[in-house]
């Protein structure tokens, strides 16, 4: 794993990189060093992205972060609060975004790509709850949720832990960017309203992390 660390760095800072998250072109952390791939499109969701030939603009020994996981270990809010009694299921199940993943890592390496990931970013569980009760009905969600939000931060913890063991299975190295947003003074400040994605000041510590892993 530290050999292939030390190669990712090399490779990244000498030839083009690109910053993948949720399907869309996110980070320029230096001019030049990023750039899109049209294969990479917004709005994909790991799934889309998976099953896409991402092979056609991508060059011999580029560096491909992928950021992926906030949307897929989420439900059907709207079916929760309807029959909050019911078989529900997460979007996509942490078998298929292991299978996902590891197809996409694959995809990237059989055209020259060297992939880096990065760790799912930490649910903020008062903002998140906040969003999937909108409009619906507060307590079924809750009964659903054992009565307790911190069943959303278990299930997210579930895929972390996935993707950590899949970084090792695969030797792809793997920036861990839960921490530098867990541990800042004022976390919810660093979210959109809906508590899965980061705002401009969030993704800032993103870029950061980067720069470290890389520069």
């Amino acid at each position: 794993m530290k050999n292939q660390i030390n190669e990712s760095r090399r490779t990244a800072q000498s030839h083009i990189a690109t910053m993948v998250s949720e399907g869309t072109i996110l980070y320029k952390v230096y001019d030049g060093k990023f750039k899109s791939h049209s294969g990479f499109l917004f709005g994909r969701t790991l799934h889309r992205i998976a099953t896409t030939d991402t092979g056609d603009t991508m060059q011999q020994g580029d560096t491909v972060v992928l950021e992926y996981g906030g949307n897929v270990c989420s439900y059907d809010w709207q079916s929760i609060s309807r029959c909050p009694g019911g078989d529900h299921k997460p979007t996509t199940s942490v078998e298929d975004f292991c299978t996902f993943y590891e197809t996409l890592i694959r995809r990237i390496r059989t055209v020259g790509g060297v992939p880096v990931l990065l760790s799912l970013t930490p649910i903020c569980e008062r903002l998140f709850f906040n969003h999937i009760t909108n409009g619906r009905n507060h307590e079924h969600i809750l009964r659903w949720l054992g009565g307790s939000t911190c069943f959303i931060r278990d299930l997210q913890q579930d895929y972390s832990n996935a993707l950590l063991s899949l970084a090792e299975r695969n030797a792809v190295p793997m920036i861990d960017i839960a921490p530098l947003v867990e541990q800042h003074h004022a976390p919810e400040t660093l979210y959109e309203p809906d508590g899965i994605h980061l705002n401009d000041k969030g993704h800032l510590l993103i870029v950061d992390a980067i720069k470290k892993f890389y520069f």
